[in-house]
């Protein structure tokens, strides 16, 4: 997706990446549960990016064996998203699974016409 999308010219872009923002909540979860970190780190923001670089984000998914997107819808505001989600994290020996669950809202931006994930308030579910 990150080289197809330097050469793509607006119109492929337009066809291939997601034309809303649920849509591009719902992929990005969909990418990261398949293991595509680069490629789930493109839909963010280029700020997003800034303040979290990709080596320090790529550690904190090192544990996560697997995501799995509840549900998601755009809330009041048009550049928010509710989205939760179960996710699947393992010891570093693989002696413990732990399956927690996470929900709360994404914000979003435009960027060279398309919607980027920018700022998120997530967490955990009290079980």
């Amino acid at each position: 997706m990150l080289e197809k999308s330097k050469s793509a010219s607006p119109e492929e872009l337009a066809i291939s990446y997601p034309s809303d923002q649920a849509e591009v909540v719902a992929q990005y979860y969909d990418t990261l549960s398949q293991g595509q970190l680069e490629e789930a780190y493109a839909f963010y923001s280029q700020a997003r990016k800034a303040r979290l670089p990709f080596e320090n984000w790529k550690k904190g998914m090192s544990h996560t064996y697997f995501i799995r997107l509840k549900t998601f819808y755009i809330v009041e505001n048009p550049d928010v998203v509710y989205a939760s989600f179960i996710a699947t994290e393992y010891s570093s020996d693989w002696s413990d699974l732990k399956t927690r669950e996470f929900s709360g809202e994404w914000t979003l931006v435009r960027e060279n016409g398309l919607w980027k994930m920018d700022k998120s308030n997530i967490s955990e579910v009290a079980q």
